[in-house]
C-alpha cells in the first residue's frame, strides 16, 4: 500500500512532471548541440556502438542519434503537458497512460487546449512516433506505424530533420515552458 501511495503522490505532483521535462530537454539539447552540426552539414562523424550480438563494433554516423534526440524532446513536451494537466485537474488521470498518453498532438491540442500551428501539429505527430517506438526500437509492432514516418516516401528522420523544424520545436517548448513556469510551485 505504501508504494501505491508514493506512486500516486509522485504522479499527482505537477512539479515532478516539470522537473522531469527539464531533465529530458537538457539531454536532448546535449545530443543536438554535440552532433547537430554534423547532422545538418552532412558530415560523417563516426560513433562506435558495441553490440552484445557481435564482437565487432558497428560504426554509425550522427544520424543514428536523431531518433533518441527526438524521443527526448517528445518526452520533455509530454512531461510538461502532463504536469500542466495534473495542475489543472488536481490529480493524474489514468487515461493519460498508454499509446494515447504519447499522442502529443492530442495531449496538447485536445486535452490541454493549447494552440499550435498546422506545421507544429505535424511535428507533434512525428515526435509522438519517436516517443512511442522510433526513438527506442528498430521497428514498430505494426507495419502501419511506419506510415507516420514516411509522408514523402522516405524516412522523415533522415530527410527533413532541419534547422527550421528544430526552431519550431524549440519555440513550442518555450511556449509550454512559460506556461509551466507560471504554474510551477504554486
Amino acid at each position: 500500500m505504501y508504494f501505491q501511495e508514493l506512486n500516486d503522490e509522485f504522479l499527482n505532483d505537477p512539479n515532478r512532471w516539470f522537473n522531469e521535462a527539464i531533465l529530458l530537454k537538457n539531454i536532448a539539447d546535449d545530443i543536438y548541440l554535440k552532433f547537430g552540426k554534423e547532422i545538418h552539414d552532412g558530415e560523417r562523424g563516426r560513433i562506435l556502438v558495441h553490440s552484445v550480438m557481435s564482437d565487432k563494433p558497428e560504426i554509425v554516423g550522427p544520424y543514428g542519434l536523431i531518433g533518441p534526440c527526438k524521443m527526448m524532446i517528445g518526452l520533455a513536451l509530454e512531461n510538461i503537458v502532463k504536469g500542466l494537466l495534473v495542475k489543472r485537474e488536481g490529480k493524474f488521470l489514468r487515461e493519460w497512460i498508454g499509446i494515447n498518453g504519447h499522442d502529443l498532438k492530442r495531449l496538447i491540442t485536445d486535452l490541454l487546449d493549447f494552440s499550435v500551428s498546422d506545421i507544429e501539429k505535424d511535428l507533434l505527430k512525428d515526435l509522438s512516433s519517436y516517443v512511442h517506438w522510433a526513438g527506442r526500437y528498430p521497428a514498430p509492432k505494426s507495419s502501419n506505424a511506419f506510415k507516420d514516418l514516411l509522408p514523402k516516401g522516405h524516412l522523415w528522420a533522415f530527410s527533413n530533420f532541419d534547422l527550421e523544424d528544430m526552431a519550431r520545436i524549440e519555440n513550442l517548448y518555450i511556449r509550454l515552458e512559460a506556461n509551466m513556469q507560471i504554474n510551477a510551485f504554486s
